[in-house]
């Protein structure tokens, strides 16, 4: 990589945000990182990231309180902590806003509008929702019940206590959930966590029940954001990708449907099961492929 070439573009966009072209100064940096992001190799982007890094441009970036936030907590896999609640609450309840310079407020408004930023907000809001949906339902007397699972330990301590397929084999159809929803805790887990988790958690539903997945699209337009300037760097998933999981963990046994939210830049995969057991077949044809799927 031309470290001195990419050093005049910063500095010309440096120029752009002092002049108050706010607008233009991130579009310009977002669109010149996408571009290295897809062209070099890691340790080049990496070089890239590091150029960013030294360079005075850092300084007023960080007049942004979300990405002052973000990269006081640097992260590989879950978003930073504080991140994403910072983007649902919005600059009317975010006191670090209100607190921020005139050039940090200009820049956290563009930064809230990215399209990926946007995606991961309303998928937040979106799981709230999910969730008050399902009090409704309670309340009703319908007797469904759904589950978010927002961490890999939650996932962990409930799986250990259910006890797996065995325990939920013998289990009334009104004590199993009839979903489950995995969605931040997706950006943190490798291909063979999730695979483990898609084969065992359907067998834990009620019969045909769903496993809802919403991850982070490895084609959102603002992931070299995310990595160089906020310093998070998420496991990112497509449809093609999802499917073949869903398949490798369940085999014939399931119906998988993928889509994406309305800022294209989330991937969400409604996977329903056949059978209740069939999540503890196919570990050797996983085993052997699971190479092949990648993240």
């Amino acid at each position: 990589m031309d470290v001195n070439a990419f050093g005049a573009t910063l500095e010309a966009i440096a120029g752009a945000l002092d002049a108050g072209k706010i607008a233009f100064a991130l579009t310009k940096l977002s669109t010149e990182l996408a571009c290295l992001r897809q062209r070099l190799h890691a340790p080049g982007w990496r070089v890239a990231c590091e150029a960013l890094d030294r360079h005075p441009i850092m300084t007023l970036l960080m007049e942004d309180p979300i990405i002052r936030h973000a990269r006081a907590t640097p992260s590989i896999g879950c978003a930073p902590p504080g991140l994403i609640e910072l983007l649902v609450e919005g600059p009317e309840r975010d006191v670090a806003n209100h607190a921020a310079s005139p050039l940090g407020r200009a820049l956290s408004a563009e930064t809230r509008n990215m399209a990926l930023l946007r995606g991961l907000a309303e998928r937040r809001r979106g799981t709230l929702r999910w969730i008050n949906a399902q009090h409704e339902f309670a309340q009703a007397g319908t007797g469904c019940r759904h589950i978010v699972l927002g961490s890999g330990a939650m996932v962990a301590r409930m799986v250990r206590t259910v006890g797996g397929a065995q325990r939920a084999a013998t289990a009334g159809p009104l004590e199993r959930p009839s979903a489950f929803l995995l969605a931040e805790m997706v950006d943190g887990l490798p291909v063979a966590r999730l695979l483990d988790l898609m084969r065992v958690l359907p067998s834990l539903l009620v019969p045909r029940g769903q496993l809802l997945i919403g991850a982070i699209a490895s084609d959102a337009p603002d992931l070299a954001w995310l990595e160089a300037v906020l310093t998070w760097q998420p496991i990112v998933r497509n449809e093609r990708i999802l499917s073949q999981l869903a398949g490798l963990a369940l085999g014939p046994q399931v119906e998988a449907a993928c889509w994406r939210d309305a800022t294209r830049t989330i991937v969400f995969t409604e996977i329903t099961c056949k059978t209740r057991t069939a999540g503890t077949r196919h570990q050797p044809r996983v085993a052997a492929r699971r190479e092949s799927v990648g993240h």
